[in-house]
């Protein structure tokens, strides 16, 4: 059985990490890529802004594998409740080796 007052504290919890990445999150359509290696890199851009969320998607682009190795998510940031919920992922987690 999930256990909710944990679960609410990881989201509250990635709230604060997405806004020490997105320092300007009320404003639409805005991007910022990090580099972390030569061939590799995350892009964080925000999709939809209002007044009490934000909708942003953060990919990896990694220039030396297929676009579906390259993991995303789709992440909600409601402003009022200063909580981040994941609403999709892409991930090679079902992949077999």
């Amino acid at each position: 059985m999930p256990h909710l007052p944990s679960i609410l504290a990881t989201c509250e919890h990635n709230y604060v990490c997405m806004l020490k990445l997105l320092p300007d999150c009320d404003t639409q359509e805005l991007s910022y890529e990090f580099d972390v290696s030569n061939s590799m890199k995350y892009r964080i851009q925000i999709i939809d802004s209002s007044r009490y969320t934000s909708t942003v998607e953060m990919a990896q682009i990694n220039t030396n594998s297929p676009l579906f190795m390259q993991p995303q998510m789709t992440i909600r940031l409601y402003h009022d409740a200063k909580v981040a919920e994941v609403l999709s992922t892409h991930s090679t987690s079902r992949l077999k080796p």
